[in-house]
């Protein structure tokens, strides 16, 4: 891979930071769209050039076929299957690739050494007390270097950072990790943790994210059925509040989740199905996203005409290839999906992604509309069209979203979309953890064409100082 010609500024700074720490690992937190994938396989081609120990890239499974064509492209590399049997994980040398699915699924209790390891979508592993996560942190004890993964590290709190930066530090206690954190807010200094993460974000000022909320009223029937349907789980406070969400989704979930056989309208699918219709009808190209699969299914019924896939989790990856493939050359049409489909896809040539059903982590939004706001782009609108049912659960979980100041901030929440020089990466300082981060981000951004040394060795020694006095 030639990187002059075929890397952006911006990544060239994950292999240049993680070349001059003496960390031993990186964690790219750049935006979603940023092309996280292409950064860590420069890497992956710096280290190959002069090491010969294996190289393990652990990923989604639903994103093997993308990161398989993405190595061959930009490695010119045979990709290995890694698998665990009988406890132990096998790796050969050269590229190979684990699915987060086998550390959830597999007992592994012997570890080869891994030159370079890197792992996508690591907010998979936030949750320190899960076998998946404990099998993650083990695997990174046993690397060289290691390379962690996500445009959003922080999906609860910042216990996730903590656990995520653990992923990247595996030998340093997490309490340690925890406190440099807090110092890092405490302080409002981002920059002690310059030397460790990447935070970049590319935009342009052709295009923007313009949200669209669309109120649906349901009948008086409907109401009624829900109304009667809650109240039956009084006192089941965690049961309600799963009917209340099914039923905020579709009649279809309700049915299927309660075995009730009964014939009643439902607005809310008519409303989406009805408004994407017309979308593929003048020619524009869609997806749109349950939390579902039985409203998947029904959206998917009342679309037909128009309907090129569904994607699910039990959607075959050469299906999903075909189907991004098929609505990239139609002449309008729509994919419908769970949220499955919101990491990795990349899906630039859609005019528009329909939030059929709000999920509670706004995290989750910025994943599904990172499909359509990529590099690489052109100059159309993100459009976003978000379907919310007047007295259900969806005005709640609207406010909620809104309380947690997600939906107007880049990182985490997609309601405004800076406008800057084309090409040019910037800080966003409306992050509401800017006190964290906002330094970073300017720092990368000053990084893309300066490399200054002198700075990062600076951050380097102010670190492993910090470190020295918590160890």
């Amino acid at each position: 891979m030639s990187d002059k010609i075929s890397l952006m500024p911006h990544q060239h700074i994950h292999s240049w930071k993680l070349d001059n720490t003496p960390f031993s690992g990186i964690a790219i937190f750049d935006d979603v769209g940023t092309g996280k994938t292409i950064s860590s396989l420069n890497i992956v081609n710096k280290y190959i050039e002069n090491n010969s120990k294996p190289v393990l890239i652990v990923i989604p499974p639903a994103l093997f076929e993308k990161w398989q064509s993405e190595i061959r492209k930009w490695c010119n590399k045979k990709v290995n299957y890694s698998t665990i049997s009988n406890g132990i994980l096998n790796i050969k040398k050269g590229i190979n690739i684990l699915s987060h699915g086998a550390l959830q699924s597999q007992k592994l209790s012997t570890i080869p050494e891994i030159g370079l390891l890197i792992i996508d979508e690591a907010h998979h592993f936030r949750n320190p007390e899960t076998i998946s996560s404990k099998y993650a942190f083990d695997i990174c004890r046993s690397s060289e270097n290691r390379v962690i993964m996500t445009a959003t590290p922080l999906q609860n709190g910042i216990n996730d950072l903590v656990t995520i930066l653990n992923l990247v530090l595996c030998d340093i206690p997490s309490p340690v990790i925890n406190a440099v954190v807090i110092e890092s807010l405490g302080t409002g200094n981002g920059e002690i943790l310059y030397p460790l993460i990447t935070r970049c974000i590319l935009n342009n000022n052709h295009n923007k994210r313009v949200i669209n909320n669309h109120n649906v009223r349901m009948s008086e029937r409907e109401k009624q059925y829900s109304l009667e349907l809650i109240n039956s789980y009084r006192g089941k406070q965690l049961s309600k509040i799963m009917i209340m969400k099914m039923a905020a989704s579709s009649m279809a979930t309700i049915k299927k989740f309660t075995g009730h056989d009964v014939e009643i309208d439902d607005s809310k699918i008519e409303y989406t199905a009805s408004m994407i219709n017309d979308f593929c009808k003048n020619g524009r190209k869609v997806i749109v996203f349950s939390e579902y699969i039985e409203t998947a299914r029904v959206l998917s019924s009342k679309v037909e005409e128009y309907l090129i896939g569904m994607i699910t989790g039990e959607t075959p990856p050469d299906s999903r290839t075909a189907f991004l493939t098929g609505l990239e050359y139609s002449q309008g049409g729509v994919i419908v999906m769970t949220d499955v489909g919101g990491e990795g896809l990349d899906m630039q040539f859609v005019d528009a992604v329909v939030n059929h059903d709000l999920p509670w982590n706004p995290m989750i939004l910025e994943q599904r509309i990172g499909r359509l706001d990529r590099i690489g782009r052109d100059e159309r609108n993100v459009e976003v069209h978000n379907i919310i049912l007047d007295d259900s659960l969806d005005l709640h979980i609207s406010h909620i979203l809104l309380e947690k100041e997600k939906l107007t901030s880049k990182f985490g929440g997609y309601g405004i979309s800076v406008d800057i020089e084309k090409d040019r990466l910037i800080a966003d300082t409306a992050f509401n953890f800017k006190s964290l981060t906002s330094e970073v981000f300017q720092n990368d951004a000053i990084g893309c064409s300066t490399r200054n040394l002198e700075f990062l060795n600076k951050k380097i020694q102010d670190l492993e100082s910090i470190l020295e006095d918590l160890v």
